[in-house]
């Protein structure tokens, strides 16, 4: 999409967590937020262990069927 204004046009895109015409609501025009470290740790540990008991789950249920 075309630039609106000529000044538009010069300045690069902005790439940080704040866009600088956004104001200070901590998202880019993509909707990302950056989250501290221990949030994304968090996230990473959970899922993982969910996959765990998942991956557990799915192997005792199919031993249990096939034997």
């Amino acid at each position: 999409m075309a630039p609106h204004r000529a000044d538009d046009a010069a300045q690069p895109p902005v790439h940080s967590a704040v866009a600088a015409d956004e104001g200070d609501d901590g998202d880019d025009a993509g909707g990302r937020v950056d989250r501290p470290a221990w949030v994304r740790l968090a996230w990473f540990v959970g899922l993982w262990a969910a996959g765990v008991a998942v991956v557990a789950t799915v192997g005792y249920a199919l031993r249990w069927v096939l034997l």
